[in-house]
């Protein structure tokens, strides 16, 4: 049975990390179910109980308040309060009360006051704990009760489903645009056959290292030129500080907000601009997909990003939509879950893996898997690596070509070392990629 409470457990952060609460509430009720069954075994088989954190009950009591399930929150009360090994989350157990109460003072006060900045809360709420406060809006942000709409680096806060709301990027169904429902046949590489560029593991020194000066803007080490003048930038000609990732590619920089927070889109899950080679911004655009990979040719157009759920969603250098497709649908994707699935099974007792088919599993967490994706130089195909395959598809969805590192090898022994890196974004045709390994690098 204490397999069967850490899958849960397990269960429970995937669905957190996917903001699936409802989800998650049903699993911290089986996980409240299994608690009592761990305590009586550890007492028995260690004669005492020495866990030190349960995240159902530190965490789950704030998703469950969230959720306004009072019951599942009498049960946790009841269980904590009836177990002596438990007394310690006896004091969680009395925030997630709080909670619930915070939750539905905050929502009150947001109907009552649309457009109140978050920091105002606190003494709208009259509570004492801003932090806590912030920490709860965040949840209600996460669960789509209400919006925080980011002004000035500040937050302006909106019920959801109120007039107020401002309107949200559509979101639509995504499938998959690969032409074939079959997965082709990836290629072996062979490793003996291709160059390798050994690098060193430490760049050599090249003479005395220097002081930086802490004092000044830039700094020219070992060239000629000199900086002529160095000004400030008037505060309403700053970026928004929200495109924190800066990215140059051959028509200028794109400069990306991979968490959704830039000023005036509303709703959106990420955004770009983009300033072209004459340093004015010519493109400014929200995204309803994540950037949770991303890739741009360093001599290319536009730019290629993957969400966490793996939506990939490529965009011209007018941040204009090329093409979308969910990458969980290709042919060749599923044939990798399959592979996860098998090995899964194997590594797993059948409890556990009974649970994980209970729960209709499909590998939450594949986007982790999938180390990168890139747009060729003239934007007509794409390159994503998952593991230890490449594939490559033209932006009409169909397969050009794929790899595969080899099982077994003298360089490649092990899964941490068996796994594409990053695709090479040099290469004008966009079908090469580099491979490293861990010493050696080679170009197929």
């Amino acid at each position: 049975m204490s397999s069967s409470y850490f899958a849960t457990i397990s269960l429970f952060r995937a669905a957190i990390s996917q903001r699936d609460f409802v989800k998650a509430g049903r699993l911290i009720r089986e996980n409240l179910e299994q608690i009592c069954v761990l305590v009586e075994d550890m007492n028995r088989q260690f004669g005492s109980f020495g866990i030190s954190s349960i995240p159902v009950l530190e965490l789950g009591g704030t998703i469950l308040a969230l959720n306004g399930d009072d019951e599942a929150l009498a049960e946790m009360k009841r269980i904590v309060s009836s177990t002596p090994e438990l007394t310690p989350w006896a004091s969680h157990v009395d925030r997630h009360y709080q909670d619930r109460k915070l939750f539905e003072a905050i929502l009150a006060v947001v109907a009552a006051h649309p457009n109140c900045r978050q920091t105002d809360l606190k003494h709208l709420v009259g509570a004492e704990d801003a932090y806590r406060i912030a920490y709860l809006v965040s949840y209600l942000d996460e669960a789509g009760k209400i919006l925080r709409i980011r002004e000035k680096n500040r937050h302006k806060l909106v019920i959801a489903d109120s007039p107020d709301a401002p309107i949200a990027l559509p979101m639509q169904s995504v499938r998959s645009h690969q032409v074939s429902e079959e997965p082709i046949k990836a290629s072996g590489i062979d490793t003996l056959s291709i160059r390798f560029v050994p690098f060193d593991p430490v760049p050599p020194t090249i003479g005395q290292p220097r002081a930086f000066n802490a004092k000044a803007n830039f700094e020219v080490r070992d060239a000629i030129w000199q900086i002529a003048s160095s000004e400030d930038i008037p505060p309403v000609d700053r970026p928004d500080p929200s495109f924190r990732l800066i990215i140059p590619n051959g028509s200028g920089v794109f400069m990306v907000d991979d968490l959704g927070n830039a000023d005036g889109l509303g709703k959106i899950e990420s955004a770009a601009l983009r300033y072209d080679r004459t340093g004015i911004i010519s493109a400014r655009m929200g995204f309803r997909h994540g950037v949770y990979r991303l890739g741009v040719h360093v001599l290319g157009r536009g730019m290629i990003a993957m969400s966490k759920d793996c939506i990939i969603h490529a965009y011209d250098d007018n941040l204009d939509l090329i093409f979308e497709t969910a990458l969980t649908q290709a042919p060749e994707i599923q044939a990798v879950k399959r592979r996860f699935d098998a090995e899964a099974a194997s590594d797993q007792s059948p409890e556990v893996w009974e649970i994980n088919k209970q729960h209709e599993i499909e590998y939450d967490q594949l986007g982790r898997y999938i180390r990168c994706v890139a747009l060729s130089r003239d934007g007509c195909r794409y390159l994503y690596t998952v593991v230890d395959e490449a594939w490559c598809i033209d932006v009409g969805g169909r397969v050009l070509w794929g790899v595969k590192l080899p099982r077994k090898d003298s360089w490649a022994t092990n899964a941490a070392r068996r796994k594409f890196t990053s695709p090479d974004g040099a290469l004008s045709d966009g079908n090469s990629l580099v491979i490293g390994c861990r010493r050696e690098v080679g170009r197929n």
